[in-house]
C-alpha cells in the first residue's frame, strides 16, 4: 500500500516511513501541505497520513482541500499529530478523517489504526482515535 505522510519535522517522516516500510507499505513523504496536497494529486496513494500543524497551511485545510478534489476526495485520512485535543478530534471526525493518532504512540497500536483507516470508506463511522495516555483505541460514530 502507497502511504503518503506529510509532515513539516523530517525526523518524524523518517521515522514513520521507516515503520511502514518494516509493514510492507511504500511511504511517500512530504513536508509541508501545499507539497503533500501536490503529490497526493499526482500519485494518489492509498492512504495519507497528516499532521495538523504545518509551516504553509494546517492538516485541516489540506483535508479540506482533499476532499474538494474528486481525485482525492476518497483517499483515506489518519491525523498523526501532537495537538491531544478533543475539539481537534471531533473537527477531524466531522470532515471526515478515518483516524486520529497523537504522538507519542505505541507501534502496534498505529499500525493498526492505518489498517483499519485504509480499510475503511470516507465517510464510514469507523474512526478510530489513539491518544498518548493512556494508549487505547476508541471508535466513533460519524
Amino acid at each position: 500500500m502507497r502511504i503518503l505522510v506529510i509532515d513539516d519535522d523530517p525526523d518524524m517522516v523518517t521515522i514513520i516511513s521507516m515503520l511502514l516500510s518494516i509493514n510492507g507499505h511504500t511511504p511517500i513523504g512530504a513536508y509541508g501541505g501545499e507539497e503533500g496536497l501536490k503529490i497526493a494529486q499526482e500519485m494518489l496513494p492509498d492512504l495519507i497520513l497528516l499532521d495538523i500543524m504545518l509551516p504553509d497551511i494546517d492538516g485541516f485545510e489540506v483535508l479540506r482541500e482533499l476532499r474538494m478534489d474528486r481525485s482525492t476526495q476518497g483517499i483515506p485520512v489518519v491525523f498523526v499529530t501532537a495537538m491531544c485535543s478533543p475539539e481537534n478530534e471531533e473537527r477531524a471526525r466531522n470532515m471526515g478523517a478515518q483516524g486520529y493518532i497523537t504522538k507519542p504512540y505505541q507501534r502496534d497500536k498505529f499500525m493498526e489504526t492505518v489498517r483499519r483507516a485504509a480499510h475503511a470508506g470516507v465517510g464510514e463511522p469507523s474512526v478510530h482515535a489513539l491518544t498518548s495516555a493512556p494508549l487505547t483505541s476508541r471508535a466513533h460514530a460519524a
